[in-house]
């Protein structure tokens, strides 16, 4: 069987020998009719124990995917595609902690109710506390201001992000690439088109895979 993988979601600073993952468990009824359907690689990590032995290894992440501190980051998830922003804002906290300045950084995170699925919502609230990023969660059951996914509250605040922009930010996606990912493009397009007059939509769309070509927007996404 092929290997599953999971980007590693806390940091070595609290502690080299501890790794977390985030899993969501994939099940459901079977497409077949007959049955459910539960996922391989989760519904294998769901039954396992303390105690148990897992087969599995630490790779490095892509380049394209390192999360630096010395210009602006904008990070945007939904679900468990938290997983590399959570270690990547334990790292940035270990660092503000330490007496370090840091670039700004943003995290847009999707989710359904903040009493739901809000992720690590306490850890990622003294991070924000701290000044290691300021996060700005959206709850597609329970929207706040109207913004029922990311792309909604990133268009909401494009000033802020398109002043980020100029100033060098780099931009990561991580999650769904069926839905989120092409949603949070098309925001971009459209704050692009908003505040380049004259612009169109090929002007837009050339914009945006400028900063692709330039490592400053980079995508770890997967499909349902």
């Amino acid at each position: 069987m092929r290997p599953r993988h999971y980007s590693i979601s806390s940091s070595p600073t609290a502690d080299p020998r501890h790794a977390d993952l985030m899993v969501s468990l994939l099940q459901g009824p079977a497409r077949s009719g007959r049955g459910e359907f539960r996922g391989t690689g989760s519904g294998y990590l769901n039954a396992v124990r303390p105690g148990d032995t897992v087969l599995a290894r630490v790779q490095p992440c892509r380049e394209a995917f390192r999360i630096g501190t010395d210009v602006p980051v904008v990070m945007i998830a939904a679900g468990t595609g938290l997983a590399p922003f959570r270690g990547a804002i334990a790292d940035r906290r270990g660092l503000v902690e330490g007496g370090a300045r840091l670039a700004p950084a943003l995290c847009y995170f999707g989710c359904d109710a903040a009493d739901a699925d809000y992720l690590h919502a306490a850890e990622l609230a003294a991070a924000e506390s701290a000044g290691a990023v300021a996060v700005r969660p959206v709850f597609s059951e329970a929207p706040v201001g109207g913004h029922r996914f990311v792309q909604h509250r990133i268009a909401a605040e494009a000033d802020e992000v398109w002043n980020l922009l100029q100033a060098g930010a780099k931009i990561y996606v991580c999650g769904d690439g069926n839905r989120m990912a092409p949603g949070v493009r098309d925001a971009f397009r459209a704050v692009y088109r908003e505040r380049i007059p004259g612009s169109d939509a090929e002007a837009a769309d050339s914009w945006l895979q400028g900063l692709v070509a330039e490592g400053r927007y980079v995508e770890d996404v997967y499909g349902g």
